[in-house]
Parts: C-alpha cells; structure tokens; sequence
C-alpha cells in the first residue's frame, strides 16, 4: 500500500504504463500489417483500397 500521494501517484502511473504497452502488443500482433505492410505494387494497392471503399 502506498505511503504518500507520490507513490500512490507511480504505482497508478505503472499499471497505466504496463496497460498501454499491453494493448499496444495486442493491436501489433493482430494487426501486422500497419507493423509490416505487403509489398504489392501501388496499382494492386489502389486496387485493393477501391475495392474496400466501396463494398
């Protein structure tokens, strides 16, 4: 149990670290395309994003 505001104000402030980094780790491994995006040509690309916007 924290003795003083300050510590309280760290141990508060960890967790909220510890939770950001863990959902930013989550959204890399679902998400591995905004980590790595394919190499397709730029045409494929412009292909595949009208397709997307318009189904």
């Amino acid at each position: 149990r924290p003795a003083n505001p300050q510590e309280l104000f760290k141990l508060c402030h960890s967790q909220a670290h510890n939770a950001v980094e863990r959902i930013f780790g989550i959204i890399k491994n679902r998400w591995t395309i905004l980590v790595r995006p394919p190499a397709f040509d730029m045409s494929i690309q412009v292909f595949f994003s009208l397709l997307v916007l318009n189904c």
